[in-house]
């Protein structure tokens, strides 16, 4: 008679254990997004925006930040246009290098430089090289690139920031010209905006 082996004893499975936890390193883009801001904020404390006339070879980035990667560039563009003094300098009614700005500007972005209370146009005026000789002064001569900024102004679903006007009053013929093209005026927002404009410089208009 055959005798059946012993019984074979099974020895209980190996937990297993877990694999070894990974550290992966945290980066500036883990922080809390009202952390980020914050600190952008404090970058841009002592920053300010000046826009140079249109024949200026000078341009630069309002700051490194936006230089950096598309998302730092998109978090940091609003709080540049809604809190940073931005200073625009204009020669002869000419808005050339303003229009280009806005221009090269994303198109949310207007909507936050009307949180901006910081925002200013310095206006200044030359007088004509030869009075004589020229018929008009030369703030006349830059009359497109003012109908295009007045049009820009009195378009009323356009975002419209609160510009401030300033600036030394200019010579009598210029003071003459621009205030006859302010009363002469059939569109009244493109009046209104201009009359503004020369008031701030010091051309007073009757009645006023």
């Amino acid at each position: 008679m055959a005798t059946r082996p012993p019984p074979r004893r099974l020895l209980p499975a190996l937990a297993r254990r877990p694999p070894p936890p990974q550290h992966t390193g945290t980066s500036f883009y883990h922080l809390p997004a009202e952390l980020r801001i914050e600190i952008y904020r404090l970058a841009l404390a002592y920053v300010r925006i000046h826009i140079l006339p249109p024949n200026s070879t000078e341009r630069s980035a309002p700051h490194s930040l936006v230089l950096t990667t598309r998302q730092v560039r998109n978090e940091v563009l609003p709080l540049i246009h809604n809190s940073c003094p931005i200073r625009i300098d204009v020669t002869d009614f000419n808005f050339d290098g303003m229009l280009a700005w806005m221009a090269r500007m994303p198109p949310d972005q207007e909507e936050n430089l009307r949180k901006n209370t910081q925002l200013r146009i310095e206006l200044c005026t030359t007088s004509a090289a030869n009075a004589r000789k020229d018929k008009t002064s030369n703030s006349m001569k830059n009359s497109g690139s003012l109908r295009r900024w007045l049009h820009i102004r009195a378009d009323p679903y356009r975002p419209q920031p609160d510009w401030k006007y300033s600036g030394p009053r200019p010579d009598y013929k210029t003071a003459y010209e621009m205030k006859r093209r302010a009363l002469r005026s059939k569109k009244p927002g493109e009046k209104q905006e201009l009359m503004k404009m020369l008031l701030s410089i010091g051309v007073e208009f009757p009645g006023t």
